[in-house]
């Protein structure tokens, strides 16, 4: 299980570079290292290792760019946390009781189901 808010040491979003070597691709993904690790236990778990998981890492341009467009969708810049790697927006195909079974079971966690069913992050907790 991981750990609550402040899996990469801190107790606020901690905005990553893209060149930040905490960042690693995979499953179509970029992730930080432990949400990564997570991500691709489930694909494993799910035998879903060939697809391409959503969207993941925002840089501090995308997610302004994201909220100037999406101003109440997407979370002001510094505080999403897309750009410290631990939240993915899952594609439309996995998002099913399988899959988010899978998720919760390894840490993830769904802020709002209703408003943003493909949304999850993973190892914080509000």
């Amino acid at each position: 299980t991981p750990p609550g808010r402040g899996i990469l040491g801190n107790d606020q979003v901690d905005v990553l570079g893209p060149d930040d070597p905490r960042l690693r691709n995979g499953l179509g993904v970029t992730l930080a290292q432990p949400a990564m690790h997570s991500l691709r236990e489930i694909a494993r778990t799910v035998g879903l290792t060939n697809v391409d998981w959503g969207g993941g890492y925002r840089s501090p341009g995308e997610q302004a760019s994201l909220y100037a467009n999406k101003p109440g969708v997407a979370a002001p810049p510094g505080s999403s946390y897309h750009q410290e790697g631990l939240a993915i927006d899952l594609a439309s195909a996995l998002q099913n009781a399988r899959v988010q079974q899978a998720l919760q079971q390894a840490g993830w966690n769904q802020f709002s189901p209703s408003g943003e069913p493909w949304h999850w992050s993973y190892g914080v907790t509000g």
